[in-house]
């Protein structure tokens, strides 16, 4: 068996299939044109999407709880790229049950999903956590990656500003 290597800048983000765990507030957020409770990324209706991979045993993952809110509360609120980004979590080796109970603990407002088989984790090449993917949907709606943020996000203003940055010149 051979190992993944890590996705970089430039690579496709790997298809795949997640289930909405609050499909009635998820599905209006991702702007799903279907009622299935089974979604790809290609059906979320954003131009850009931030992936954040997490697991809920992570304290480092559990740290950038806030920064990740701040980037949500930011861009749903930015003049130019409201409705442009939207912004997903998917617990890596986390159950359902572990993913609604931690979004419910942290109160978070953007969507989490469960890779709880660590499938989605191994396709990108099993990347140390918290690691978050920057993506841009092309043409075909897959999505390519634009930026990949490994660890910790030092100073969440200029992470934010970097990213708009790079978004409003695409």
């Amino acid at each position: 068996e051979t190992e993944t290597e890590l996705l970089k800048i430039g690579d496709y983000f790997p298809q795949c299939h997640l289930m909405l765990l609050n499909a009635k507030v998820d599905r209006k957020y991702l702007g799903l044109r279907h009622r299935e409770k089974s979604i790809s990324l290609e059906d979320i209706n954003a131009r850009y999407l931030l992936v954040e991979m997490y697991n809920e045993l992570c304290s480092g993952c559990i740290a950038e709880v806030k920064n990740y809110k701040t980037f949500y509360h930011h861009f749903r609120n930015d003049p130019d790229l409201a409705g442009e980004i939207k912004i997903i979590g998917i617990g890596a080796g986390s159950s359902k049950r572990k993913v609604v109970k931690f979004r419910k603990e942290h109160q978070i407002p953007f969507p989490l999903f469960s890779d709880s088989k660590w499938y989605l984790f191994n396709c990108l090449g099993s990347p140390a956590l918290p690691t978050s993917y920057l993506l841009k949907k092309e043409s075909d709606d897959r999505f390519k990656i634009l930026f990949v943020q490994n660890g910790h996000i030092e100073k969440i203003e200029q992470w934010m500003d970097q990213i708009s940055n790079m978004l409003l010149k695409l």
